[in-house]
């Protein structure tokens, strides 16, 4: 029996470190609710006509980023890039938006950008059902993900608003959990199974 309770404590150990490191890993974005009160963390271009800051306004916490109306559009210019995460073990993808209202056809949009250089534009338009004003709404963009399953993404980007102001908040990129706290408690079941054999 002493194997069984040496192999136990083994199991048990890296189901214990697999699990931690689980609830570790969440949201690979650095500040994605923007509550160092800055934008640590983020990027933007060394020419920005118009940077973004952070506000004492938010969906959840202290603060988010803002961003003053533009009368124009321009490229997107609020970004953080990470290491590439598979597309396909991505569960998660989206943020919280605070639009003002005011005219034109974008409501938000968002640049997503793979290790190999393509990029796909999210495009939230002000006519879309979906589109909310006035109030936080979450943006998903996992749909938009899901056509590049075979691609690793490795930078999500933001434009500012046009005619309007607008806020951002609660950003994720979540990848799907280690596999190592599923090989554990598997591990487990197979020593409890053969404990009960021999009892």
């Amino acid at each position: 029996m002493k194997w069984f309770n040496v192999g136990t404590r083994y199991v048990f150990t890296i189901a214990l470190f697999a699990s931690i490191s689980c609830g570790a890993y969440g949201n690979v974005l650095v500040n994605g609710g923007f509550e160092t009160g800055d934008l640590t963390g983020w990027d933007e271009p060394d020419v920005n006509n118009n940077p973004w800051s952070v506000l004492g306004f938010a969906r959840t916490g202290s603060h988010s980023a803002y961003s003053a109306p533009m009368p124009t559009a321009g490229p997107s210019n609020l970004y953080q890039s990470f290491d590439p995460i598979p597309v396909s073990q991505i569960t998660e993808a989206g943020y919280w938006y605070f639009h003002m209202g005011g005219t034109g056809s974008v409501g938000s949009a968002v640049t997503l950008t793979f290790s190999d250089a393509s990029q796909v534009q999210d495009t939230l338009f002000a006519e879309d059902p979906e589109y909310v004003q006035f109030e936080w709404a979450y943006r998903d963009l996992t749909p938009t993900l899901a056509g590049y399953a075979d691609k690793s993404l490795t930078q999500i980007s933001f434009f500012t608003g046009v005619n309007k102001a607008k806020y951002i908040d609660d950003v994720v990129i979540v990848p799907e959990p280690s596999s190592l706290l599923l090989i554990g408690l598997g591990g487990v079941a197979i020593c409890t199974r053969s404990r009960r054999a021999q009892g």
